[in-house]
């Protein structure tokens, strides 16, 4: 997860962001709309959506 984090996330803001190998594959405002995307990952994908606002999470 490190080289995701490592780019940096702000430019997806409002939008739902697949993540696959550490690596970001898709990302758009309609989740639907990468579902193909989801489905050609190999791996289990972590899938999220990027809040608008700051988020704190523990």
């Amino acid at each position: 997860m490190k080289n995701v984090l490592a780019q940096g996330l702000e430019k997806y803001v409002g939008e739902w962001v697949v993540i696959c190998k550490d690596h970001v594959i898709a990302h758009n405002r309609d989740l639907r709309k990468i579902k193909k995307d989801i489905d050609e990952c190999k791996s289990r994908p972590l899938i999220t959506k990027i809040p608008k606002s700051e988020t704190l999470i523990f």
